[in-house]
């Protein structure tokens, strides 16, 4: 196998660990209704095609795929779209199942309900919450491998 194919495997590998992770049961006192930006622990997507997941970490813009892979492995929140609500994501940090509070620029992943990725750095939060527009985002597919 290539080292892409193999680099690829083990993204979609941890992808599903994280979706596995990152669910909530209701246990946790997720958000109802729509939800806005500011509600603590909300991401807002304007203009997103889908719903999907969401990601949050605290490196910068990535600027191969290398450098995304290693963003992604090393996210601090996550969180799926509202059901019937494609634009509001509930974020959660990855470890505790809290809703994420943080203040300052964090570098967001969005995979779309078909398995698109995108990302947008530099996504400025405060208590938790920001709201990005979908057409500012980037497609991963337009990062070389960088090996």
């Amino acid at each position: 196998m290539s080292k892409s194919t193999v680099c690829l495997f083990f993204g979609i590998l941890l992808i599903f660990c994280f979706v596995l992770t990152g669910c909530d049961n209701g246990s946790t006192g997720g958000i109802s209704g729509g939800g806005s930006s500011s509600s603590k622990g909300t991401l807002i997507i304007k203009n997103s095609p889908t719903g999907g997941l969401v990601y949050v970490c605290n490196s910068g813009t990535p600027t191969t795929y290398m450098e995304f892979s290693q963003a992604i492995g090393k996210n601090i929140a996550n969180g799926t779209s509202i059901t019937g609500d494609r634009f509001t994501y509930p974020l959660k940090y990855s470890l505790t199942s809290e809703a994420f509070s943080e203040t300052g620029n964090y570098l967001i992943i969005f995979i779309d309900a078909g398995g698109s990725y995108y990302f947008k750095g530099n996504v400025s939060f405060s208590n938790g919450s920001a709201t990005v527009d979908f057409n500012s985002m980037t497609s991963v597919k337009s990062l070389p491998m960088g090996y």
